[in-house]
């Protein structure tokens, strides 16, 4: 389990400045740099539909950003080659195999699409 932190370090107009990291990451808090956001234009009018509503992705950007800062800085790749592997798969073209244990799966992902007539 990862303990994702969330702090709010400025507001700019509109725009609110959150910096995050999680109890994995390399640097404390304060040393990554903040992103903005846009409450009012994400339909958010308090804080906490505002933090319920970016946590779930803060979550999987502070995962993708501490296993990048863990990597090695050299990877040895050399017993990669040759390697062979066979797998099967049922014929049914509908078929969506679930995902492993590496990938990250986004669960009620919500995409809002926005248009101004003239």
């Amino acid at each position: 389990m990862t303990t994702l932190s969330i702090k709010i370090v400025g507001i700019e107009g509109d725009s609110v400045l959150v910096k995050y990291a999680s109890d994995n990451s390399a640097k404390p808090i304060d040393e990554y740099d903040p992103i903005a956001y846009q409450p009012k234009t994400m339909g958010y009018t308090n804080l906490d539909d505002f933090i319920a509503g970016i946590k779930p992705g803060l979550l999987i950007e502070v995962t993708n950003r501490d296993r990048i800062e863990s990597a090695p800085a050299e990877l040895d790749l050399s017993s990669w080659e040759g390697h062979e592997s066979n797998h099967s798969q049922e014929d049914d073209p509908n078929y969506i195999p679930p995902p492993s244990d590496n990938q990250i799966v986004v669960k009620n992902s919500e995409v809002v699409l926005w248009y101004q007539i003239q």
